[in-house]
């Protein structure tokens, strides 16, 4: 069987969310398959972690139109058995035993903190997933959005994978500004969505009403709404401020020393397809504070302290309990662990494979 696969996020040179779990994935299908062979289709240099017998890397540098002229060219050449799209749309040609991946419904759900421009894309998106033969979805709570606006699509065709975590990383000889403090850890993208606001606010309650000693690191290149954001910090009083670092993107060895030396990770999305970061905080042995909404119980389980993210003062209270209670910390550290072990990118490659063979029979 030929498998094309749309790799154009993995070559990503600052990856996040979606670019490493299109990476990961990709890897751990290579290590359990050697009999099928691959093709790897992108528009940017694209090296793999090793070598692989079976695949092969089309790469064509362009950054306008590629997927709308260059894939579907690749795609005619290749002529692939099963087509796989982790990150994008189904381009116009992709034969009629594709998989697409649907990440999220977060245009769909709060569109005030999408640009025009973004919520037609992923529209043109959405809808090209009715085209797949199998759609995979990267928690239920995705599914459910899904098929709220995208009523009737076959559900046997319908499938959930969780992502894995990728191994825990090395931090040593990496200096991460944090002013050597004590500090709380966000990681994802500074936009709306994200509830940064709420955030900003809960942190300043803490640090006011229960007397906090961390700062607030932030790590995440800016996203939509990111300059009101960034006003929200300026108008809090000098000595919030001061305890407020911005650090905008970073890489994995930066992210691995920031989540090693953090006392706390707190995620306050209003929305998420899955929540990779929380998975990441377990990893290392990081208690978590994280709304109770959409995917996140799927990540966290119990293993975390959940709060309302609308509310500012549960976001508050919520962040000091684990900071505060050392036996509550270490119960939380502890479940992480286990919550862990649910997790892997080898599980998630088998059942991507098994997807692959019910698409090609």
């Amino acid at each position: 069987m030929i498998i094309g696969v749309d790799a154009q996020a993995a070559a990503a040179k600052k990856r996040t969310g979606v670019e490493n779990m299109t990476r990961e994935l990709i890897h751990a299908l290579l290590d359990i398959d050697q009999k099928n062979s691959y093709f790897l289709y992108s528009n940017l240099p694209l090296k793999l972690d090793k070598e692989y017998k079976n695949v092969q890397i089309l790469h064509k540098q362009k950054k306008r139109f590629w997927h709308r002229t260059y894939l579907p060219a690749m795609i005619d050449i290749t002529k692939p058995d099963v087509f796989i799209e982790p990150s994008y749309m189904l381009p116009k040609n992709a034969p009629a035993n594709s998989i697409i991946f649907v990440l999220d419904l977060a245009s769909k759900l709060y569109p005030k903190a999408y640009s025009l421009k973004q919520r037609i894309i992923l529209n043109q998106a959405f809808k090209s997933a009715l085209r797949a033969k199998e759609i995979v979805f990267i928690s239920k709570s995705t599914q459910d959005d899904f098929n709220k606006y995208y009523p009737g699509f076959p559900k046997k065709q319908e499938h959930v994978i969780y992502p894995g975590v990728a191994d825990t990383s090395s931090c040593h000889d990496v200096k991460v500004t944090t002013h050597h403090k004590k500090y709380i850890l966000y990681v994802g993208r500074i936009e709306d969505k994200k509830n940064i606001k709420n955030l900003i606010e809960a942190f300043a309650l803490a640090k006011v009403k229960y007397s906090i000693d961390q700062q607030l690191v932030l790590a995440g290149k800016p996203g939509y709404g990111y300059n009101s954001i960034i006003k929200e910090i300026v108008s809090q009083p000098l000595e919030i401020q001061k305890e407020i670092q911005e650090l905008g993107y970073v890489n994995d060895k930066e992210l691995a020393c920031l989540y090693k030396n953090a006392d706390l990770f707190v995620y306050p999305s209003i929305y998420e397809g899955f929540g990779m970061p929380i998975l990441e905080a377990f990893s290392y042995d990081l208690p978590v504070a994280c709304a109770k909404i959409s995917s996140m119980p799927e990540a966290a389980g119990g293993a975390a302290i959940y709060f309302d993210p609308n509310s500012t003062i549960d976001i508050a209270k919520s962040m000091t309990r684990p900071l505060e209670d050392k036996s509550l910390r270490e119960e939380l550290i502890k479940k992480g662990q286990e919550q862990l072990k649910k997790f892997s990118w080898s599980k998630a490659a088998k059942e991507l494979l098994d997807i692959i063979n019910k698409a090609n029979s």
